[in-house]
Order: structure tokens, then sequence, then C-alpha cells
């Protein structure tokens, strides 16, 4: 399941979007392939283009083919 979505955060700086890629679900997470550099949840946490982690699924965003 490779589905191309969009993260989304709130930070103090405003509200950014992120485009990345699903290639999993938990039930309460999607295991997400992100497609750029971009800040993640949590305190002072950056995660790099190609790498793979879990994200809230109320911060995502699915976007249809």
């Amino acid at each position: 399941m490779e589905q191309p979505a969009v993260f989304k955060m709130d930070g103090w700086a405003g509200y950014s979007e992120t485009p990345c890629v699903v290639v999993g679900e938990t039930p309460k997470r999607y295991r997400v392939k992100l497609t750029k550099r971009c800040r993640l949840p949590g305190r002072m946490r950056w995660g790099s283009e190609g790498q793979v982690v879990l994200m809230p699924k109320a911060s995502i965003r699915l976007e249809s083919r």
C-alpha cells in the first residue's frame, strides 16, 4: 500500500504541510516515508528524505491518485 499523502503540522511560527508517502498502517498511526527533510512531531525531532517513521493518523491527509 503506497499512497500519496500530506503531513500537516502546527507550530509556533505557523502551519506547515509536507508531502509524503504512506507505506503502512497500525491501529493509531501511519507508517510514512518522507519525501524531503522536515520537522516531526515531538520535541526537536527532524526527519530526513527517505526515512520511514510512524505518524499519528490525525496529522496525515491522504491524497487521491
